[in-house]
């Protein structure tokens, strides 16, 4: 009997594995197996040519965090976006109806890139003034009601405060 260690060396393998791989991947994923071209690895790499030139980053992979929920999830059905000067870090929600339930995902510009918000309140600048404050995470989540159900009970349990 060979040891372990030999016995790894005695299997037959693939030449190239990531390759394989790689074809395995999207070989299950193709929409239209009967074609010669794979039409979603295509609308893959038409989606990762967007994302890098419409949501850039200088961090690897090229991308920002909207670029990664553009590339896994395609265009989206809905947008909104605020940029409130002064008052709040630039807050953009992203909207999907495809999948049943609205699926909303809210980002956040922390210096020159985007990520993916926690809360609605993420980016506000809380001040002296805790009025200005409410009032901009109001206008925030009035503009946003109609994406989802979650927005929609926010708003409400806002305008009882």
């Amino acid at each position: 009997m060979l040891p372990t260690k030999n016995a790894r060396a005695t299997r037959p393998c693939d030449p190239c594995p990531k390759k394989s791989t790689f074809m395995k991947f999207w070989y299950i994923r193709d929409v239209m197996p009967a074609t010669e071209a794979n039409e979603r690895l295509i609308e893959h790499y038409g989606r990762l040519n967007y994302a890098r030139k419409k949501f850039p980053s200088l961090s690897s992979p090229g991308y920002d965090a909207r670029g990664r929920i553009y590339i896994q999830y395609g265009p989206l059905d809905e947008e909104v976006v605020d940029t409130m000067p002064g008052g709040a870090d630039p807050f953009e929600t992203w909207a999907y109806y495809k999948f049943g339930a609205p699926v909303t995902f809210d980002f956040v510009r922390k210096g020159l890139t985007y990520r993916l918000a926690l809360d609605v309140d993420e980016g506000i600048k809380f001040t002296k003034r805790p009025l200005a404050c409410i009032e901009t995470l109001y206008e925030r989540v009035l503009r946003r009601a109609s994406l989802s159900p979650a927005y929609s009970t926010v708003f409400m349990e806002l305008t009882n405060i």
